[in-house]
């Protein structure tokens, strides 16, 4: 079985991710608005519930703590990143998806969104989800468990 990452470490994040640490801004309304440890730590436990991104709870496929760190940490910058992307633009933050076609009198667009989450297109809305997505890759493929042996030459039922 994996791994459990016990704690996450903001410290250790904000210093590899300073560009999210650091993020702040204000609402059009004039509230301010700032990443911190606990938005972080937030989207670090979404980043690793069961059936969720990443899987940290020793159930999961990676039996190295390093790497599980590391992938967390990646995903929880993605995370990190598109909820910033939703605080600097409220108005445009559930536009997602490629725009399919678009006008410019009375302005209108439309856009096509055919991807859930944990998709490829998903992951690859921020450089930090495309590098979770590739250091995940291979825990994406089968993996073949053996099964018991069996004797097929028994003699059955047992002669004695």
């Amino acid at each position: 079985m994996g791994v459990v990452v016990p704690s996450f470490n903001y410290a250790a994040w904000s210093a590899m991710y300073p560009e999210l640490a650091r993020a702040s801004g204000v609402y059009p309304d004039g509230v301010p608005w700032e990443m911190n440890e606990q938005i972080a730590t937030a989207l670090w436990t979404d980043a690793g519930l069961p059936g969720g991104y990443f899987r940290n709870d020793g159930g999961g496929p990676c039996n190295d703590l390093a790497t599980a760190t590391s992938i967390l940490n990646k995903i929880t910058a993605h995370l990190a990143a598109l909820w910033i992307r939703r605080q600097r633009d409220p108005e445009m933050a559930f536009v997602v998806g490629r725009v399919q076609g678009g006008g410019q009198g009375g302005v209108s667009a439309s856009i096509q969104n055919e991807y859930s989450p944990n998709s490829p297109q998903w992951w690859q809305q921020t450089e930090y989800g495309s590098d979770a997505w590739k250091q995940t890759a291979v825990y994406r493929v089968a993996r073949y468990v053996r099964g018991h042996p069996r004797n097929m030459n028994a003699f059955w039922p047992p002669i004695g």
